[in-house]
């Protein structure tokens, strides 16, 4: 009988003292991580979610049940290596009794850099921060590269090199072994916690799989992928009906099928010691008040697992790149496609300053097409179509004429179009957005103006990851470049004397609001914001 790489590991290790168990109605994520055949893994974990014991027993397992398997763990710092080696591998290799009494003798070494089995199978530790240069000499199997948010991308291949023989080592034992798997073999684990979206975790997770723990809600039947939208005050919640939402509903989804790595991201927020029906303090502890110390950037980074865009410019061109598909902007081109599709509508309004270049009015349209939301069309109002009167009038033709089931548009410079948008259009296909800084709630209607407010730093987070996560789509990329600086000019700051992140530009970006009001009013009419907009009816 062969047993699974998820049984082996249960039959051997330990953890604090007493046997690992996989029970399914809280560890059955990571069966399929596992059991997985691939030679490239991607672990894109919270804090506190088995990450570093299941890095552990992945490099431990296939030492002790191969002769001459030489495993790599490498970590930016000696400190976490260290960590890592005494508090996880120890505990994995001395708390087995089956290791302890066959696999390790006076002759084998137990360093906290090195660790020898009786097998002749090794495991070395080391660190690399500022160089890969102490990764040079070991001659390794399988690697993992934990931390990987913090290590320099060029030191990448270099720590890989370290397997260069591996597929000859493998030919040296299949002969021996009939059935040592070879995927075992040049095999990898990246491995981190994220931070920014402007890192090496973040470039291996855009060429993974990326697969994602979505839950289903058994009450409106939404899939929920799980972000800050699922935190309710006393459990998950659905991001439609606001219903309580549990781990054993999920399961593990691809959102890139083409990719080269089985990436997982598992946020802390769905695993149900964090979300127990049976004892809702864990979740006040572990996520209601932590919220509430935890800045923005960690609470996104440590809790739910997402980068949050703290780079000075979020998003580039290599984004915008990726989410381009091929089809033309003409709205003519899609007219099949569009029958019966609900269309939307943003105008970021200009401010009349078009001679120095820093503002014009834009309109976009976009609409969920293809279970994606995909930008149609985009106008930049410049030149004679700057004057108010026929911008004004070449908008209400083209919404008219798409008939775009909601539009919004900014406040402010907007107020005079605004009111004649809302009399040819009707207060229920138009509405005003007011851009906030401090607000707590992401967006809000404010019934006595008569108009949204958003927080304009959430809103802009949101969109910009939906940007970087390649979740929505713009038309061809030989159209849309000239639309670009207006994304890739927006740039983020931190204030010391506010405590306070926030959005700013050095080139106009009336394209990115513009297309940021059309998202929103799609996310409106799709039910996504509703547990901001129903809260306090």
């Amino acid at each position: 009988m062969i047993l699974k790489p998820i049984d082996f590991v249960a039959n051997i290790f330990y953890l604090n003292g007493v046997p690992i168990r996989f029970p399914k109605e809280s560890m059955r994520h990571l069966y399929t991580i596992y059991n997985s055949n691939s030679r490239a893994k991607l672990f894109k974990f919270a804090r506190q979610t088995h990450k570093s014991t299941t890095i552990a027993c992945e490099l431990t397992y296939p030492c002790v049940k191969y002769p001459s398997f030489h495993s790599l763990y490498v970590a930016p710092t000696g400190t976490q290596v260290s960590v890592f080696s005494t508090d996880k591998l120890d505990s994995c290799m001395r708390g087995s009794v089956i290791i302890q009494t066959y696999y390790t003798d006076s002759k084998t070494k137990d360093q906290i850099f090195y660790k020898e089995f009786s097998n002749q199978s090794k495991i070395y530790l080391r660190s690399a921060f500022y160089s890969a240069d102490s990764i040079r000499g070991p001659s390794t199997d399988k690697i993992c590269i934990d931390e990987v948010q913090d290590i320099v991308s060029d030191h990448i291949p270099v720590i890989e090199q370290s397997m260069s023989h591996s597929m000859a080592h493998w030919e040296s034992l299949k002969d021996v072994y009939p059935n040592i798997p070879p995927h075992l073999f040049n095999s990898k684990i990246y491995a981190g916690t994220p931070k920014t979206v402007e890192n090496t975790l973040e470039k291996l997770w855009s060429v993974s799989t990326q697969c994602e723990w979505i839950v289903k809600c058994q009450h409106c039947n939404r899939y929920n992928y799980i972000n800050e939208n699922n935190v309710g005050d006393i459990c998950l919640i659905c991001n439609k009906c606001g219903k309580p939402i549990y781990y054993e509903f999920g399961n593990w989804v691809s959102i890139n099928s083409t990719g080269i790595i089985d990436g997982y991201r598992m946020p802390q927020i769905v695993l149900n010691w964090i979300n127990n029906r049976n004892n809702p303090d864990a979740w006040k502890i572990n996520v209601i008040n932590t919220r509430k110390v935890y800045s923005s950037e960690r609470f996104f980074n440590e809790i739910l697992a997402l980068p949050y865009a703290s780079a000075k410019h979020p998003i580039g061109i290599l984004d915008l790149k990726a989410c381009c598909e091929d089809y033309d902007m003409s709205p003519e081109e899609l007219k099949r496609e569009l029958e019966g599709i609900p269309l939307c509508a943003g105008i970021d309004w200009g401010k009349g300053d078009t001679a120095s270049g820093t503002s014009y009015s834009v309109l976009t349209i976009g609409g969920y097409i293809k279970n994606k939301h995909r930008t149609i069309f985009i106008k930049k109002y410049e030149g004679r179509m700057s004057d108010a009167v026929l911008q004004l009038e070449d908008m209400l033709r083209i919404i008219i004429r798409l008939k775009c089931v909601l539009t919004i548009a900014d406040t402010g410079d907007g107020r005079t179009s605004n009111a004649i948008m809302v009399n040819k259009l009707s207060a229920n296909r138009f509405a005003e957005i007011y851009e906030h800084g401090t607000i707590s709630q992401k967006i809000k209607w404010n019934g006595d103006k008569g108009h949204y407010i958003m927080n304009r730093t959430r809103m802009m987070t949101d969109i910009i990851m939906e940007i970087k996560r390649c979740q929505v789509a713009f038309f061809k990329y030989e159209q849309f470049e000239k639309y670009t600086p207006d994304f890739t000019g927006i740039y983020i700051h931190y204030s010391e004397r506010t405590r306070m992140t926030i959005y700013d530009h050095n080139v106009p970006d009336d394209c990115f609001h513009s297309y940021m009001f059309s998202r929103i009013a799609s996310m409106i009419i799709r039910g996504e914001l509703s547990q901001y907009l129903n809260a306090g009816k």
